[in-house]
């Protein structure tokens, strides 16, 4: 269906994937299967805001989505204008072990709002 859409879209890439024909691209997709049991999501079933700061995180650790500069001024933007659950934030991402990571993170968007 993405493909159908003009998309380049990669289902679950492993790192020789990623190593031989991965490229991002204006349109490309990336389709993970997640486990929302332990993971937070909304009653909606939609993704949080916290789930998504602590996947992308993830991601771009695996796959050249963005550089790290893009992902420390996404985070900082989001602290700055959404209200985050810190505690479901660092949880989530002691689960996906990239806790030092989002903590960095969280401690610069923080350090640097106090600045504002």
């Amino acid at each position: 269906m993405l493909r159908d859409a003009g998309y380049d879209a990669h289902r679950n890439p492993g790192k020789r994937d990623i190593e031989t024909t991965f490229a991002v691209r204006e349109k490309t997709a990336v389709i993970r299967i997640g486990n929302t049991a332990q993971s937070p999501v909304e009653e909606s079933h939609y993704a949080t805001v916290e789930k998504v700061l602590v996947d992308l995180a993830c991601e771009i650790e695996k796959i050249p989505l963005m550089d790290t500069a893009e992902f420390a001024a996404l985070f900082r933007n989001v602290v700055r204008s959404e209200r985050l659950e810190i505690p479901a934030l660092l949880r989530y991402s002691i689960r996906k072990r990239i806790n030092r990571t989002i903590a960095g993170q969280l401690d610069s968007a923080l350090s640097q709002n106090a600045d504002l």
